[in-house]
């Protein structure tokens, strides 16, 4: 009876220290470390201005304003994703504003040079969004808003667009569909059992984040989107399955079904500096309902 409770004691006592590593492991793979902006020289051929502005619990984000002559003109918001920052799309962005639009570039935060307010998320990204929505307001109220988003950032962008209403259109490069995939598919790959520890994981980085993973589920938000949607898929993404943007598409309402696309021989981040994204990616945000017009009609007052 003693030896019996030694050896399940040692057992407790190893699954215990096993599931502090593997947690430590977990963390150390969603450790974000600052990196400031590249330096553009084409941002400096271009009318712009930094802008910091509070999001929630206190802390200041840093946002690319890339102007227009007229301050009538449209308005883009562009989120990066995971580990990046504005320079890394700023491809999207340049490509936005030559169109037309006056663009926000954001810094998340924890990402580029905005505050560091751990641990990251969907949802955090969705309040960033939101926050930056609200200085549009100020600066541009009335103006139409579109979103432009690539891996979090999409998928903040839908989020932030379900529980927006005024937002015109999205373009989602590479969003994911639930947060908890992602972190399954992260487990799978650190070769951590799923049972018990990968799923003993899954509760505490739901506790650890603060979100329940329904709220840190893009899909989730999907029947509530009013805005017109566009769904890009890299055909060799290895880190957002393309069978992910299938969920979010099923998941949206019958009378708002996105446009997809998926970009031959494209992987997760190849596909930004593509023409064939960029050029979708513009077309699309510009055929959104009242865009098209309102640029024409600033460009003529040019």
């Amino acid at each position: 009876m003693i030896l019996l409770t030694g050896i399940i004691l040692a057992i407790l006592v190893l699954s215990g220290l096993y599931l502090a590593l593997a947690w430590r492991k977990f963390l150390n793979a969603f450790q974000i470390e600052l990196e400031p902006n590249q330096e553009l020289p084409a941002l400096h051929q271009v009318s712009y201005e930094t802008l910091y502005y509070p999001t929630e619990n206190r802390k200041i984000l840093k946002t690319w304003l890339l102007k227009q002559p007229d301050s009538t003109a449209p308005i883009a918001l562009v989120a990066h994703g995971w580990t990046r920052n504005a320079s890394f799309l700023w491809p999207v962005s340049y490509a936005l504003w030559k169109a037309g639009f006056t663009v926000f570039a954001l810094n998340a935060r924890n990402h580029g040079e905005s505050d560091v307010d751990p641990p990251m998320s969907v949802f955090k990204y969705a309040e960033d969004l939101s926050a930056t929505f609200r200085v549009v307001q100020t600066l541009y109220p009335g103006n139409p808003v579109v979103v432009a988003g690539h891996s979090l950032g999409a998928s903040a962008g839908l989020i932030f667009a379900a529980r927006n209403s005024s937002i015109k259109a999205i373009a989602a490069i590479c969003p994911f569909s639930s947060s908890r995939d992602i972190f399954c598919m992260d487990i799978r790959q650190a070769k951590v059992p799923m049972f018990p520890f990968g799923f003993l994981l899954l509760r505490i980085a739901e506790r650890h984040i603060g979100h329940p993973f329904r709220e840190l589920a893009p899909v989730t938000y999907m029947p509530e989107i009013r805005a017109k949607t566009l769904l890009i898929a890299a055909e060799n993404d290895l880190r957002i399955p393309a069978e992910m943007q299938n969920e979010l598409a099923l998941a949206a309402p019958a009378d708002n079904k996105p446009e997809r696309l998926v970009i031959p021989g494209a992987s997760h981040t190849s596909l930004l500096t593509g023409t064939e994204t960029l050029d979708s990616v513009t077309r699309f945000l510009i055929s959104a309902p009242g865009i098209r017009e309102l640029i024409s009609l600033s460009r003529k007052q040019d």
